[in-house]
């Protein structure tokens, strides 16, 4: 996973200043403070694909979500690509130093592909991009904007994004874009460590190094051929979470919407008027209720009861507590 260094990591961080609790993020109570949520939402046809009528919903729940916790909500809809990126240049610039956090939920088509270089014309790893009204866009080209060297006053605050979008791969036979899901039968048997089979209990090593007769094998191996494998954009104090694993589709239903954003909105929302936990024991249970309670109803067999697992990708640096301001003023 790439990962982003923060240049300026040994320079006091001015919002660090006086925070006591040193691992947790610090969010400011004064009213001018700020917390910035874009929602990229496009419904419009692409070629083969359908148009997303779903859509609307993810941004009736997302605008919701985002309010309810404060945030100053943003709503980019239908955008060419060029329209979109200078959209989110703007907001860019517009990002002072009163900003707590952003947040950026992306709603539309999707897909992995190699990315070429002119310059470089071995095999590439695949990349992840949206699809706009007129063109794609990388994933990646949106998370670069507010990372600490292209908007700085983010430095050392939380990024999250929030991707309902497929990840399906070109060439490939459409079985393998979809995840059916698996079958388990939970049996909770106490185990005795005792009856625990002696070798098992031992301490071993991550390796204990190759016998000379294993060295000669090996040197007579095969060139590794390349991987092919999807490269995911991650920097520091930034949050990636996907609707489906690489090279999966990515579902959505009337009445729910995309399913990421369903059970982001639903999960939250039973949890606004508590105490509730940091930020990712929450997106463990928005993954276990997509895992658990969604599944496909589609006239192909294929597509029909399929699931859809999300997956997160981070790199905060700290524990992150997201609660509207008026229940943190309350909790001080």
């Amino acid at each position: 996973m790439p990962s982003q260094t923060n240049k300026t990591k040994n320079k006091e961080k001015p919002h660090e200043k006086n925070n006591v609790c040193s691992h947790i993020y610090d969010f400011k109570f004064e009213h001018s403070n700020r917390r910035v949520a874009i929602l990229i939402i496009n419904s419009f046809k692409i070629s083969e694909q359908p148009e997303r009528p779903f859509a609307d919903e993810d941004k009736t729940k997302m605008k919701k979500l985002f309010e309810l916790l404060d945030f100053e909500v943003i709503v980019l809809e239908n955008r060419k690509s060029g329209d979109l990126l200078e959209d989110l240049q703007a907001i860019n610039r517009q990002i002072e130093n009163n900003c707590d956090c952003l947040a950026c939920v992306i709603s539309s088509h999707g897909a992995e592909i190699p990315i070429a270089s002119s310059s470089d014309t071995s095999p590439q790893p695949r990349h992840h991009v949206l699809y706009t009204e007129d063109n794609i866009i990388p994933t990646d080209t949106i998370l670069q904007l507010f990372n600490d060297e292209n908007c700085p006053n983010l430095q050392g605050k939380p990024r999250m994004f929030f991707i309902q979008a497929c990840r399906s791969i070109f060439d490939i036979a459409p079985k393998s874009e979809v995840d059916e899901g698996y079958t388990i039968d939970l049996v909770q048997d106490q185990v005795d460590i005792d009856k625990v089979p002696e070798k098992t209990k031992e301490t071993l090593a991550d390796t204990h190094g190759r016998h000379e007769e294993e060295e000669n094998n090996l040197s007579n191996c095969k060139p590794i051929e390349p991987v092919d494998f999807c490269l995911i954009p991650c920097y520091e104090d930034y949050l990636v979470m996907f609707s489906s694993s690489s090279g999966k589709l990515g579902w959505s239903n009337k009445g729910k919407g995309g399913w990421l954003m369903y059970c982001l909105f639903t999960v939250f929302e039973e949890l606004l008027d508590t105490n509730f936990d940091n930020f990712l024991q929450i997106l463990s249970r928005v993954c276990g209720k997509m895992a658990t309670d969604l599944e496909t109803s589609h006239d192909n067999k294929m597509y029909n009861e399929t699931k859809s697992a999300a997956v997160i990708y981070h790199m905060l640096t700290k524990d992150l507590y997201l609660r509207p301001k008026s229940m943190m003023e309350s909790e001080t």
